[in-house]
């Protein structure tokens, strides 16, 4: 590594430290230089190895700082070398100079005269020129080109979506999600004029910090409102996004998108809360948002809407939704086959799985960009599961007709890494609570590092100090890592900066370790009545299969019927077993298709399904018409139904009773067995298919207890 290949941020930090009498930490080099810890730990790492080549050492101690060290002579050398000014025109490396290129073009305007360029970098038209054709291929790969006008100059030229699609990545390429985040919390008013840092100040000027914090407000109260949860990582991408669109709409520039996707767009029911909180920005930021910035948000949200369960017995599934928990399963039965484990009957992973397939599958289908800011990491550190989930994959990108890039492969592997860990007693996952001053941006920083950075952890949920104080702990968590004393909660608490050092990640390992251990203690102390609980529990589980299978019932209807008549028909004694109170399965069915139906257009079927004391254990039955009629689905669209399979558990279920549901409900959408015989609506054949699949999930019930 040469002097001259030395960003003139790395130049900053080797002066610093030669200049410095004593140790100086990464806190004051962060501070000095305007830039986080973080990006100083990663110039650091790439110093020592070229300092090294110099016979120099830089030095490192825990809780002091850092040196460098060496000989007198070698060290005046070397600044000498370093003394000549920085200039932010004339010392920029050429991908820098790149960068910055970019960045004009993106940040600064479409449109540039060559000549003016060549003057704001000091060089060339000559050398411009030659760096424009490597910026060209940047801006190509992005749906973008440059287009030269003779005698005039360069313009950037390409649809919206695709410029949008360019600065996000030039975002991205600069920073990094969190590290955007980062900067946004803890940036100063005063920011600092060297070359290294110009592109970074751009991109935060661009921004608008004021507009910043005032967006995360309105996005947060915007989707408390109407109960809309997304996942974290897309949570940081809509921010960004909104902060980008509120710029260009101040700026007064015109919005484009795609007219026939925006119809499609208007019909979702996104669509109704990208306008509420396009209302809200309007109050705000006193502007107006086009329809075409809100069909943008739909798409944002669309791509981020995270599922709560895929429990069949609680909220209605449209056919998308089915469709998603199909492939989710698909993907896991591939996966097994690869690596030769047993995950299909997990359910936190087949739900995991879910929540992230579907907005997932939106972004895919709208050719969103998909990043993955640890791909490198998964790659190295899951290189079997990776190539396993890549393998499985290629089945679904048969299913769905589209690619689904590395970047996607990589958060898939993460859930499936998650689940093949935690198959291994060894392995035990803590259960934790992010807490931190502010709100949900800087908690979701600290969230996304510890998930990077230790494996053998789950965050629960992340809230602010006011919402912790206003609300009741979490049953389910085993500890809290917070970025403030927490006096009610001192014991179970981990105190750490939201940048996560190295000795505040040992301290969150050491509660790990003091947890697991507990566990086994507790593991130990149960065991003497692990073998009662075992044959009770498949004690209740075999009279659920002889319940179902002998309870089983087919009513025929051959006149017309409405759906409540239908309800009717299914809450009858005619229909329930002998010891069922019709009455409570009438209301508890009325209540649940209230929200609307799940429904398989493909066989024209209906899951009339409720949980409710009206029955003693879980009932399984079949309603076939002889002329279909229109049922509301989920989206209250009328859909044609002729067979209507009814689906009944009691409020209180075993966590193994819920699996043998759940079997029952995957067999409904994965099975193709189980089309032909919910046609047919022959009474033997649909028990003998009950039979089989009970016979299945009994075994593997046995097995396990064993």
């Amino acid at each position: 590594m040469k002097l001259k290949s030395l960003s003139s941020r790395q130049k900053k930090i080797i002066n610093k430290l030669i200049k410095s009498t004593d140790f100086i930490t990464i806190k004051e080099l962060a501070q000095q230089l305007k830039i986080s810890k973080r990006t100083v730990q990663r110039e650091l790492s790439k110093l020592k190895t070229f300092l090294k080549e110099l016979d120099l050492n830089l030095e490192s101690k825990p809780g002091v700082g850092i040196t460098i060290n060496g000989e007198e002579a070698l060290i005046a050398k070397f600044e000498k070398k370093l003394s000549t000014p920085i200039s932010n025109r004339m010392n920029l490396t050429p991908k820098e100079r790149k960068t910055q290129i970019i960045q004009e073009f993106l940040m600064g305007g479409r449109f540039h005269k060559l000549t003016a360029l060549a003057h704001k970098f000091a060089v060339t038209e000559a050398t411009i020129s030659y760096d424009l054709n490597k910026v060209s291929n940047w801006f190509e790969m992005r749906g973008l080109s440059l287009v030269r006008k003779q005698g005039v100059g360069v313009e950037l030229e390409g649809s919206e979506t695709a410029f949008r699609r360019a600065v996000l990545d030039f975002l991205y390429e600069n920073m990094g999600e969190d590290e955007i985040l980062t900067l946004i919390h803890e940036s100063e008013k005063e920011q600092p004029k060297d070359a290294t840092s110009n592109a970074r100040n751009k991109i935060l000027n661009f921004i608008n910090l004021d507009n910043f914090e005032k967006l995360e407000i309105a996005v947060n109260e915007s989707l408390e409102e109407i109960d809309f949860d997304v996942v974290n990582s897309s949570y940081i991408g809509l921010i960004i996004h909104l902060s980008l669109a509120i710029k260009r709409l101040q700026m007064e520039e015109t919005i484009y998108i795609d007219q026939d996707k925006l119809t499609d767009l208007k019909e979702t029911s996104e669509y109704e809360v990208a306008e509420k909180l396009a209302d809200k920005l309007e109050d705000i930021f006193d502007l107006t948002v086009p329809v075409e910035e809100k069909g943008y948000i739909t798409m944002h949200l669309k791509g981020a809407k995270l599922r709560k369960n895929i429990d069949l017995m609680d909220e209605p599934l449209d056919t998308e939704e089915l469709e998603v928990i199909r492939l989710a399963r698909v993907l896991v039965q591939e996966v097994e086959k690869e690596l030769n484990v047993k995950l299909v009957d997990d359910f936190n992973l087949i739900s995991g799985l879910v929540t992230h397939l579907e907005p997932a599958l939106s972004r895919l289908k709208m050719g969103m960009e998909i990043r993955n800011p640890i791909l490198k990491h998964l790659r190295l550190e899951y290189r079997p599961i990776f190539s396993a989930t890549k393998q499985a994959a290629s089945k679904l990108e048969q299913m769905i007709n589209r690619i689904i890039p590395d970047a996607e492969i990589g958060f898939l592997t993460m859930h499936i890494a998650a689940a093949v860990e935690k198959s291994d007693d060894s392995n035990c996952k803590a259960r934790v609570l992010v807490v931190c001053s502010s709100g949900i941006g800087s908690s979701k920083i600290l969230a996304t590092r510890l998930k990077k950075t230790i494996k053998n952890l789950e965050v629960v949920d992340e809230v602010s100090a006011l919402e912790l104080k206003n609300n009741q702990l979490p049953k389910d968590i085993d500890f809290i890592v917070s970025t403030i004393p927490l006096e009610k909660h001192q014991e179970d608490t981990v105190v750490v900066s939201p940048i996560l050092m190295p000795d505040e990640i040992e301290k969150i390992r050491t509660k790990i370790n003091q947890i697991n251990l507990k566990v086994k203690e507790k593991k130990q102390d149960n065991k003497e009545n692990k073998l009662e609980d075992k044959l009770a529990t498949v004690a209740t589980i075999s009279e659920d299969i002889m319940g179902i299978i002998q309870n089983f019932e087919i009513i025929r209807l051959e006149k017309g019927q409405n759906y409540d008549q239908l309800i009717k028909q299914a809450a009858s004694t005619d229909f329930l077993p002998t010891d069922s109170h019709p009455e409570s399965v009438y209301q508890a069915l009325k209540k649940r298709e209230e929200k609307g139906a799940t429904i398989i257009p493909s066989i024209k079927l209906s899951l009339l399904h409720a949980r409710t004391d009206g029955v003693r254990q879980p009932f399984i039955g079949l309603i076939s018409l002889k002329k279909p009629i229109l049922i509301p689905d989920s989206k209250k669209e009328k859909q044609e139904v002729d067979r209507i399979v009814v689906l009944l558990a009691p409020q209180e279920l075993l966590e193994e009773e819920l699996q043998l549901i759940s079997d029952f409900s995957a067999s409904i959408i994965e099975n193709q067995k189980f089309y032909q015989v919910v046609r047919k609506g022959n009474k033997e054949g649909f028990r003998n298919y009950l039979r089989k699949l009970m016979d299945d999930y009994y075994k593997k019930l046995v097995t396990k207890g064993g």
